[in-house]
């Protein structure tokens, strides 16, 4: 047998004795009793289930058959004392409950603990454990149908299908074209007329019942959930905000000083450093204003265009774009992005390469008889002509010659657009911006041969001018009117006194360019142009000089002569109104009676036709159009049918309402004002009837965005066909249609100002936002719901005086605007004006209702809107709350059994619904306590919680904790033992307190050494580690458990054990028996008289825990061996080889040499070695013996029977 310690080895002269170590593992069961009946205490438990089978009654009794008075004391599960009389044990789990009975015999007091097994229970009727929900989250029957709603709006979005369970990842929204990010959950729970929110963070049906739990957020961090049933009627909602972040705005405007500006109208803000910022989504709107002369688009390369310039990361986002050439505004509308945005205004004047152009529009010569001329050309300063410059017209004269067709005569010939449909060659040159122009335009016409019969002189000049950078051809130009001849003016160069030259003030056209006129001939003359054709009658010569400065944009002159002036009137001043067409549909027009089949006669058999209605276009009044040859239903219904009149029909621009025709002669008052029909109808009081659709109706193009939806009709009297007076400027106006928005608190707290504070339009101020902190003033026993706007409209002349109009944010009035709201009162014009036009259109009537919405929309120039809040009966607020104390005990571990601390060591507030029931509870497994260094672990069996509290700070539950007690294994370097663990967290009573030690594998020695034994440390509750003194734990020895207990003194405390190990020394290398026996009959002496007795030994070598190592074997030369009857007496062993010689001896007298023993291999060494050990028989039948040692010893002093060593 391998020798691992000292042992002890033992001569007999009698018998051999073999020994066997057994390790014996025994297994102890728990008895699970039910209903027992114990021959020991005498005492009895029964399970008593409820009757839906969801809890029981533990409930103890003496047995029949016990000795009154011989049970004391029942301790129950919790640690609880019970009088054994009464004992009732509530349970709703099924589980193994543990009893203890103190009970008296005949030997003194006595305890037998008694364990009840509850099985069978079903789960609780309308409350589960959390861990229950949330095993089966999201397995509900079918998903659950939860209503979304933006905060503080009253009406769904929609529905959100949501599995069940903890309300997370739910999805964002996007509604009315706006992103809306999930805000919170909340359950609406009806008290009486009230409505109660609660923010919840969990929601699911199982068995049809609805389970919440609140939302922590706001809360101390709870390591816990409370959950609720919820109650009839209550409802689930999930409520939206706006998703918008604020962003840093950044505007660069280098280019001020040359007269660019930037107008924020809305969505950006400044903030109280003067920096701009706005919020994602916004609705912005920025308008810039440029100078004259700056390129609007088509630049040279080397050039921009007026612009605002935008970084936005996203190339797809490009804003919306509308502009105004005459204004030289670009107005620039985005939803602002999730960036930082600069804005950049860029733009590069053009000063050279400029066009200019000249054209008339009267009709050629005819013929040969035709004499005199119609022409425009560039000339210098004094009016000379060079050959070769811009030259437009016809002549037929003794000075030029014979040139019958209005054409090009000099400079370029470029085609213009010089009307829809209409293109022109017109005599063109160039010029720089410096630069000053002269033109002079003569017209003298008269005919021979045909009656008397002349042209009038082009009584307008209409300069048609270019955006910087616009096609000269195909382009649309501003075109400003200038009076450019009155019949009265009277300038003769044959007496420069009497009737000399008249200049006119000068004219500043919008873009800054100066124009004056210089009237160098205007007579009545029979002057002859062409000799052998004489005029017939005086015929109007007329020439004038035209010069223009300051002139930045490409443009060219154009006129037309009249043949006739009778009643003469031209379009001067068109403000706002729409000048476009739809497919041959014009927005504005006149009718008259100038046909290809009559002129002048008052519209004949319905001889009557519309034309467009333009800049510097003359009418007359010898065409108007008699009453009675109106079309049936658009006659003036009061006037007679000789009454003539010349009828208009007028599309303002988008935002503009009201046309009106005002009519001036030579002063500047307006001679006569033309309105709309029914507004004339209604301020005169001519109270006739006005079919709908007849008359001022819907605009036949609809949805046009710059354009009205609406067309005016409006009639021009005519007092005499064939009178005459002065030529008369037309100008068309409208009114620019304006909100103010007003309520009983500052209109500033309800919406956020624009550019013109709280009075909006709808243009570039139609974003009305609704201030999202607005704070509604409380009202009893109601909740705020939102806002409606009430409108009126006073100026209105077509509604009642007491006319209201309640508008909200849907067409039936039941959604409301809200704070937060971004409305566009464009939008909301498109849409009643849509719906109006759908509800004639099916049924060819309007109701009175109807009727009045059309005309508020139509005719209001000013509309009046007064915000009131809105509240609805009951009250909807945060719901009342209970503060319920969650509390930790731990265990004190010096007491004796399980007992906690009177104490709390942490308590958590957390908010409880008052009345409602606490469905579950889940508790943090753990709690670390900072003040003796050792985690606790929960214990479900001791807490006990409230279904629900009555009283602010009551206990809502008493959660228990237990020491968690750990082992943990060292090296002898204190680190963790590389092998060996233990996960177990120990308590300190049965069935969790007892660890098995572990000790090394022989694979997990260090070389060299063998395990020895652990020492064992106990963590006390400073976090120190003391060592417990005279514990060590040896393999093969006791205690290989380490029992955990409470109490004093007891192993109440984590442990850590680390490895003691010691050397292998040479004798681990040799197996030598442990009892040596010498008998009679076996000696290997050659011994004929059998006078010896002996023993044959064989000395083996074994390799140990994978080491080598070679050793010397030596033995006593001689040993004596002792009577155990008398001490006497002695014998002498002597040991010898096998065949009986004498072993070699050493260099130490007192030993011979065994062998040199090693692995297999090794020089010199042998594996095994037998050598023999004699002694003289002696008489009679004494035992001998003696007790030596064996081992490496010597130098301390022994003196072992073998001595082993080291081999060199």
């Amino acid at each position: 047998m391998q020798n691992k310690q000292k042992n002890h080895k033992i001569i007999f002269l009698c018998a051999v004795f073999i020994m066997m170590f057994l390790t014996v593992f025994t297994v102890i069961s728990p008895t699970s009793i039910i209903a027992a009946n114990t021959k020991n205490s005498g005492y009895e438990f029964n399970v008593e289930k409820s009757e839906d089978g969801t809890e029981a009654d533990i409930v103890g009794q003496t047995s029949k058959d016990a000795s009154a008075g011989e049970v004391k004391e029942i301790i129950g599960p919790d640690g609880e004392t019970f009088n054994p009389d009464k004992v009732s044990y509530h349970v709703t789990e099924n589980g193994i409950y543990d009893f203890k009975v103190n009970y008296a015999s005949e030997t003194g007091k006595k305890q037998e603990k008694i364990s009840v097994t509850v099985e069978n229970l079903l789960p609780p009727q309308k409350k589960m454990v959390v861990r229950d929900l949330k095993e089966m989250q999201g397995r509900a029957a079918t998903p659950i149908d939860i209503p979304m709603y933006i905060k503080g709006e009253t009406n769904p979005r929609g529905m959100y299908s949501f599995a069940g369970g903890d309300i997370k990842g739910i999805a964002n929204q996007t509604w009315e074209e706006r992103p809306y990010k999930f805000d919170h959950a909340e359950i609406q729970i009806l008290e009486g007329a009230s409505i109660k929110t609660y923010p919840i963070s969990y929601y699911d049906e199982f068995g049809g019942v609805f389970y919440y739990a609140m939302e922590k957020e706001g809360e101390s961090a709870h390591d816990f959930d409370v959950a609720y049933e919820a109650p009839a009627g209550s409802k689930v909602a999930f409520v939206y905000g706006l998703d918008t972040n604020k962003y840093s705005v950044t505007l660069t405007n280098d280019k001020k000083t040359e007269g660019f500006s930037v107008e924020v109208l809305s969505g950006i803000k400044t903030d109280k450093d003067g920096n701009l910022y706005a919020h994602s989504t916004a609705p912005i709107k920025v308008k810039l204003t440029y100078p004259v002369g700056y390129y609007v688009k088509n630049p040279p390369p080397d050039k921009n265009a007026v612009g605002i310039n935008f970084n936005f990361n996203d190339a797809a986002l490009k804003p919306d774009v509308s502009s105004d050439p005459e204004k030289r505004t670009i107005t620039y509308a985005f939803k602002y992005p999730e960036q930082p945005v600069t804005m950049t205004v860029v733009g590069d004047a053009q000063t050279t390469g400029l066009t200019y152009g000249l054209y008339d529009g009267t009709s050629s010569l005819q013929r040969y008889d035709d004499i005199g001329e119609t022409t425009w050309a560039a000339t210098d300063a004094d009016g000379n002509y060079t050959a070769g410059d811009a030259r437009y017209g016809a002549f037929n004269n003794d000075k030029e010659g014979l040139n019958l067709s209005m054409q090009v005569r000099g400079g370029d010939a470029t085609p213009v657009l010089i009307k829809a449909g209409a293109t022109k060659e017109i005599a063109t040159g160039t010029f720089n911006s410096d630069q000053v122009l002269d033109f002079e335009y003569v017209n003298g016409r008269y005919k021979t041969g045909q009656g008397t019969y002349f042209m009038w002189p082009a009584p307008t000049l209409n300069l048609c001018y270019f955006p910087n950078g616009e096609d000269y051809s195909t382009g649309t130009p501003i075109i400003e009117a200038i009076k450019l001849w009155d019949p009265g003016w009277t300038v003769d160069p044959d007496n420069p006194d009497g009737s000399p030259p008249i200049t006119p003030e000068p004219y500043t056209a919008a873009n800054g360019a100066k124009i004056t006129i210089t009237v160098k001939e205007s007579v009545f003359t029979n002057k002859l142009l062409k000799t052998g054709y004489k005029p017939l009658a005086p015929y109007p010569s007329y020439k004038v000089h035209v010069k223009i400065e300051n002139m930045k944009n490409s443009f060219y002159l154009k006129t037309q002569s009249s043949s006739s002036v009778q009643g003469p009137h031209y379009f001067r001043d068109l403000q706002s109104i729409s000048l476009d067409s739809v497919n041959g549909l014009f927005d504005s027009y006149y009718v008259d009676s100038d046909t290809g089949q009559s002129q002048g006669d008052g519209g004949a058999e319905g001889k009557i036709s519309p034309k467009i209605i333009s800049p510097g276009v003359m009418f007359l009044d010898k065409l108007a159009v008699y009453n009675k040859n109106m079309p049936d239903g658009i006659k003036v219904p009061w006037a007679g049918d000789m009454d003539a009149f010349l009828k208009f029909e007028i599309t303002p621009k988008w935002g503009y309402t009201n046309p009106r025709i005002e009519s001036y002669g030579a002063g500047s008052t307006a001679i006569m004002t033309n309105i709309p029909i029914e507004i004339e109808n209604k301020k005169d009081n001519h109270n006739a009837s006005l079919p709908l659709g007849s008359y001022s109706w819907f605009n036949p193009n609809q949805n046009r965005k710059d354009v009205s939806s609406f067309q005016y009709t409006m009639f021009m009297p005519v007092n005499d066909l064939a009178g005459h007076h002065d030529q008369r400027a037309i100008d068309v106006k409208t009114d620019k249609i304006t909100v103010d928005v007003a309520s009983e608190a500052a209109p500033n707290n309800i919406v956020e100002p624009g550019s013109n504070g709280t009075t909006f339009d709808l243009l570039e101020n139609d974003k009305i936002i609704f201030n999202p902190d607005y704070q509604a003033p409380k009202q009893e026993n109601k909740t705020f719901v939102g806002f409606v706007g009430e409108i009126t409209a006073p100026e209105n002349p077509l509604l009642p005086a007491d006319y209201k109009l309640v508008l909200a944010k849907s067409v039936d009035n039941t959604v409301y605007f809200r704070p937060g709201d971004v409305i566009s009162l464009s939008d909301y014009f498109r849409r009643d004006a849509a719906i109006l036009l759908d509800s004639w259109n099916n049924s060819k009537t309007l109701s009175t209702e109807e009727q009045e919405r059309l005309d508020l929309l139509m005719y209001s120039k000013n509309l009046k809107v007064k915000l009131n809040p809105v509240y609805k009966d009951g009250t909807s607020s945060e719901g009342e709350m209970l503060t319920g104390k969650v509390n930790k005990y731990l265990q004190d571990v010096g007491a004796a059994g399980t007992q906690y601390g009177a104490n709390a060591v942490d308590t958590k507030e957390m908010q409880v619904i008052t009345g409602s029931h606490i469905a579950f509870a889940n508790f943090a497994e753990t709690f670390e306590n900072t003040a003796d260094h050792y985690t606790y672990y929960h214990n479900a069996q001791t807490t006990t919680s409230k279904h629900e509290i009555t009283a602010e700070g009551e206990e809502l539950a008493s959660v228990k904790y237990d020491r968690g007690l750990t082992v943990s294994y060292l090296n002898d370097n204190k680190l963790p033992f590389d092998g060996i663990s233990d996960t177990t967290v120990y308590r300190t009573y049965d069935e969790r307190n007892k660890a098995n030690i572990k000790f090394p594998a022989v694979t997990q020695y260090p070389a060299g050494k063998a395990f020895d034994y652990w020492t064992v440390e106990e963590l006390e509750d400073n976090g120190t580690w003391t060592p417990k003194q005279d514990m060590k734990l040896s393999e093969g020895a006791t205690p290989t458990v380490y029992d955990f207990s409470s109490g004093t003194n007891a192993n109440n405390k984590s442990i850590r054990l680390t490895a003691v190990w010691k050397d292998i020394t040479p004798e681990y290398f040799v197996s030598i028996p442990l009892n040596i026996v010498l008998t009679e009959n076996n000696t290997n002496l050659n011994d004929p008289n059998q006078k010896h007795a002996g023993s044959g030994v064989t000395i083996s070598y074994q390799q140990v825990y994978g080491n080598d190592k070679t050793v010397n074997v030596d033995v006593l030369k001689s040993f004596n061996l002792t009577s155990v009857n008398d001490a006497n007496r002695t014998v002498e062993v002597s040991p010898c080889n096998a065949d009986g010689s004498s072993l070699s001896n050493t260099a130490n007298d007192k030993y011979a040499s065994v062998a040199r023993l090693g692995p297999a291999g090794t020089s010199g060494a042998v594996q095994t070695k037998k050598i023999w050990f004699n002694v003289v028989s002696q008489n009679g039948n004494e035992v001998y013996k003696g007790t030596f040692n064996a081992g490496s010893d010597l130098m301390a002093g022994e003196t072992p029977l073998f001595y082993i060593s080291a081999a060199p």
